[in-house]
């Protein structure tokens, strides 16, 4: 997994939260179940371990990745891991640029809508915002 994705906690002291970062660190994601096996349970072990983590999935430098594989291992993994989102997950961003990768994160949201608010970004200054925005939000219920 370590080839392939970065991952990189940083503390949002200014609102007491913890931020995962995925950082994808290859233009091209290989069609290895095991990888998107390890991913998710590295993605389900944080999200058990920090109540109210955010997270930034970095995909920006992806150009292909496994399409077929990734849609079944969403099916697979979906109902297992939105209880816990649902509980555990303050918010997300998803960072993308290329158009390819950007269409298909959006069609996984049609498919799988997100239970946490989820932004798809193109820059870490808008997923800022928007993290910032739901916090304030969110603190005046």
């Amino acid at each position: 997994m370590d080839r392939y994705v970065e991952i990189k906690v940083k503390n949002f002291a200014k609102y007491n939260k913890k931020i995962y970062f995925f950082i994808a660190k290859e233009k091209n994601i290989p069609n290895n179940g095991e990888l998107i096996e390890e991913i998710v349970e590295k993605y389900r072990d944080i999200l058990t371990n920090n109540p109210g983590v955010i997270t930034f999935i970095d995909f920006r430098i992806v150009e292909s990745f496994p399409i077929s594989l990734i849609w079944n291992k969403a099916n697979g993994y979906a109902g297992e891991l939105d209880p816990l989102a649902r509980k555990n997950l303050f918010s997300s961003c998803v960072f993308v640029s290329g158009p390819a990768v950007k269409t298909f994160v959006n069609s996984i949201l049609q498919v799988y809508p997100p239970v946490r608010p989820l932004k798809v970004c193109n820059t870490n200054e808008e997923g800022m915002r928007f993290t910032e925005e739901i916090i304030k939000k969110i603190s005046k219920k």
